[in-house]
């Protein structure tokens, strides 16, 4: 009863991931939306305010011309009619110069502003002495200045770590170690501990199975979204380029939760057999397992004895790759049952090395 229970639970935990899943992607969509909107609507500011300054400039070149011909008129005698054909001429010649004026109305915006207009001549220029012409002229409204923040737009996937995803939800997300390399998926957990974390290993229901060999757990097995290993390689690389600390979480089958934080952590390449040369400082409420003996450790697996102990292959012996040293205080690869004292996921010092039914490791990039 108890084991369908629990497999209930985990079938629930799953559930909630895709739907936290579901809920990132439709946040992204939305995002995307606002932003091409957004675009859309400064495009066209841009595009009304071009016109509006080429109508202004064109009536404020009309207004000069007008007037400049009006006061002419007023200053020549109406007797002198050579006078007035002699000006007609020059006026003409000064409208080839000048673009066309019109009024702008609502319809005419839509318009070309080269459309022609009735030419000037000396009959007009006349009728234009004796009646006083209205001149309409658009004059421009100061716009309010408004200062805007600049703000830097959320980077887009695939990311450099969970560190730089943008959003507050748990779930599968794109990173490269870097700008150069191929991008891998990862699971970001984005709501404990302050979020940014990067899971390398999850187990909570015992689908998966970890005693496995050497290349396997260098390159990595399981679905991120599942349970799942995600590579000696890979948190290698991850661990050598920047700065990270280390969090191991675990759960009794009683639901005791306790957790181990170290401050620190680095493992190195292949070559150095994925030795784990940096572990930091304690701190948590699980009891420090790893300190004792597998920090400075080489890894191993149930195909490659890189232990400190002369008288056993911990990796088989306990069923469980791991950072084995001399002795071993944590045994999270372990074979996932519930009974077995030695091979089985536990860790020493939380009540006493209790079986444990779930158990999820978390890096995370130091940033100062």
């Amino acid at each position: 009863m108890l084991e369908l229970l629990l497999g209930r639970f985990d079938d629930m935990d799953r559930k909630l991931i895709e739907l936290q899943v579901e809920l990132s992607e439709h946040r992204e969509e939305v995002k995307r939306n606002r932003d091409s909107c957004e675009n859309a609507i400064q495009r066209l500011e841009q595009d009304v305010s071009r016109n509006l300054s080429a109508i202004l400039a064109q009536q404020t070149s009309c207004a000069t011309r007008d007037g400049l011909r009006e006061r002419l008129f007023n200053q020549i005698p109406r007797q002198n009619h050579s006078s007035y054909k002699s000006l007609g001429q020059s006026l003409l010649s000064f409208k080839s110069r000048l673009p066309d004026c019109v009024t702008p109305t609502s319809s005419q915006l839509q318009q070309n502003s080269s459309t022609p207009t009735t030419p000037i001549t000396a009959e007009t220029v006349k009728s234009t002495t004796t009646t006083p012409r209205t001149i309409t002229i658009i004059k421009s409204t100061p716009q309010k200045t408004t200062t805007t923040s600049t703000t830097q737009k959320p980077k887009l996937p695939p990311f450099i770590s969970c560190k730089d995803v943008p959003y507050n939800v748990s779930g599968v997300y794109l990173i490269r170690v870097s700008n150069d390399s191929a991008p891998f998926k990862v699971f970001c957990e984005m709501e404990s501990y302050e979020g940014g974390w990067i899971v390398v290993q999850h187990r909570f229901n015992g689908s998966v199975d970890f005693y496995r060999e050497w290349n396997q757990f260098r390159d990595g097995f399981g679905e991120v979204d599942s349970e799942f290993w995600l590579g000696l390689e890979r948190i290698h690389q991850l661990t050598v380029a920047r700065a990270h600390e280390i969090m191991f979480e675990m759960k009794d089958f009683e639901g005791n939760y306790g957790y181990a934080r170290y401050d620190a952590f680095q493992i190195g390449s292949e070559s150095e057999q994925y030795k784990l040369k940096a572990l930091g400082s304690y701190s948590g409420t699980a009891g420090d397992s790893m300190t004792a003996y597998n920090k400075g450790a080489m890894f191993s697996t149930k195909d490659r004895d890189n232990d400190a102990n002369e008288k056993h292959h911990l990796a088989h012996f306990c069923e469980s790759a791991w950072w084995h040293g001399e002795d071993n205080k944590a045994n999270l690869n372990g074979p996932y049952k519930y009974g077995s004292k030695n091979r089985s996921i536990w860790w020493y010092n939380f009540k006493y090395g209790i079986q444990l039914r779930f158990t999820r490791i978390m890096i995370r990039e130091l940033r100062h």
